[in-house]
């Protein structure tokens, strides 16, 4: 609440008892408060009206260093918080995240964008940027065909425009990834259908710079500030590698060899034969039915 004008209270006038958090109340006339207005916590009032002293992370007698009513973005005009405002950070996340705010701030800016939420109906919104890249399908070995789900976090909702890009290194070809879906969320999705001849012992991009928006791609937050696109080095913390587990496996096992093993020379009528089978790689499900004898020569 600012730059208000009544006959008494002109910030907020109460004739009952009104609990006020994570509140700004300035710049009004003649008074910020008038009636009983009870300290929710992590308010400001740059007068003393509002009475809540510094109870509980709120602040009295301090300057809200607050912008002028604008279109700031969203659907309605706001009060910016300017550069070295009290209220930066000084909010309770408890608050900011529970309804009616669901940790959006006036204009659908999330909220926090630092290490507290801001006080008042404004986020300071930093540029969105990419937190961690990570997948859907689970850990394990996938063939040709399978689809791997991965997804790139930012900081904030992001908006998505065209078709932006995800390389991963699959071997001897990369492969780019076109983005699928999560436009107007956190999380964007790539979906990756593995290649005939693509491999990998631990999927992951190819490098900080994987991310791309492909010519004419936009990845913007709510007030179309451009994403930093930069990742995560390959096997690093929150990388797709580090948090995953995915093997990319499209090579067919074969038989490397088939010896007889018992008896080792000379076998008759009267033996029981043993061979051994080896394969170019571990495999399973193998039983008596997947082998014949087709001469007895």
């Amino acid at each position: 609440f600012s730059g208000n004008s009544a006959t008494g209270g002109g910030g907020i006038y109460s004739e009952g008892a009104v609990t006020l958090r994570n509140t700004i109340v300035a710049n009004s006339t003649p008074d910020n408060c008038s009636g009983t207005i009870i300290n929710g916590g992590n308010n400001i009032d740059d007068g003393t009206t509002c009475a809540w002293g510094s109870a509980s992370g709120s602040m009295s007698s301090t300057n809200p260093n607050l912008g002028a009513l604008a279109n700031n973005g969203g659907p309605s005009q706001t009060f910016a918080l300017l550069a070295g405002s009290p209220a930066i950070n000084a909010g309770n996340n408890t608050i900011c995240a529970a309804a009616p705010v669901n940790g959006l701030d006036q204009r659908g800016v999330t909220r926090p964008q630092g290490a507290g939420c801001d006080i008042g109906s404004f986020e300071v919104d930093q540029v969105p940027y990419v937190t961690s890249v990570s997948s859907t399908t689970a850990d394990g070995a996938y063939k040709a065909g399978d689809t791997i789900a991965v997804t790139v976090k930012f900081n904030e909702i992001v908006n998505v425009t065209n078709t932006p890009q995800l390389t991963l290194e699959t071997g001897a070809t990369d492969r780019i990834v076109n983005y699928a879906s999560g436009s107007g969320a956190t999380t964007l999705i790539f979906n990756y259908i593995v290649q005939a001849g693509d491999t990998s012992s631990d999927l992951d991009y190819v490098a900080a710079t994987s991310l791309s928006l492909n010519t004419t791609g936009t990845i913007k937050d709510v007030t179309n500030n451009p994403a930093t696109l930069t990742l995560a080095s390959p096997g690093a913390t929150n990388s797709l590698g580090a948090n995953k587990a995915i093997v990319i496996d499209t090579t067919t096992p074969s038989v490397t060899s088939f010896t007889l093993k018992t008896p080792p020379t000379s076998p008759t009528n009267a033996d029981t034969l043993t061979f051994l089978a080896t394969f170019s790689e571990d495999v399973t499900g193998i039983d008596t039915a997947d082998f014949a004898i087709n001469s007895t020569s």
